[in-house]
């Protein structure tokens, strides 16, 4: 679904990053947002969303934006990874933020 039009004064209030995916407790309209009202109400698969972004490392030819990503609500697409998910508990409970506590950093080549 693409949008092609917005309300009068859609963008004029103060708000960044993904649009919809902030708690209601930090959100600018402070309402449920979309895909909480979707997990309280068993519309999901599975209480999961993912996201896959084009990489595009050491590719000749890659532009400085490069299209491409991909993302699913209500679980995984297996098609997009190889291994095991590593599920981490959010940083507050009841969550805030999307905040990880980050142990480690590594970096995946292929």
């Amino acid at each position: 679904m693409v949008a092609n039009q917005t309300v009068s004064g859609f963008l004029g209030n103060n708000v960044s990053g993904v649009m919809g995916f902030a708690f209601g407790s930090v959100a600018v309209t402070n309402s449920t947002p979309f895909w909480q009202n979707l997990l309280n109400s068993n519309e999901l698969s599975q209480p999961l969303m993912s996201f896959w972004l084009t990489r595009f490392v050491n590719v000749t030819g890659a532009q400085q934006v490069e299209p491409g990503g991909q993302f699913t609500l209500g679980g995984t697409n297996t098609t997009l990874y190889t291994g095991d998910i590593e599920y981490l508990n959010l940083t507050s409970d009841p969550p805030d933020y999307w905040a990880l506590d980050i142990t480690s950093l590594f970096w995946l080549s292929h």
